[in-house]
């Protein structure tokens, strides 16, 4: 499909990303540094627990 606009449209895909972008606003990645990233972790697993959710450990 992609490949298909720019054949249609002659634009590079970049050119096709800048003209979404300007339509919908990009918040991007927000990273946060934490003295002990454990400790929060272990709180929010304990604010859940009640509800018994899934967890799942995959980083990435």
């Amino acid at each position: 499909m992609v490949l298909k606009l720019m054949s249609r449209t002659g634009n590079p895909l970049s050119a096709l990303v800048g003209e979404r972008a300007k339509l919908f606003s990009e918040s991007g990645e927000i990273n946060r540094k934490l003295k002990d990233p454990i400790k929060a972790v272990a709180g929010v697993e304990s604010f859940y627990a009640p509800s018994q959710p899934k967890i799942n450990r995959t980083d990435g």
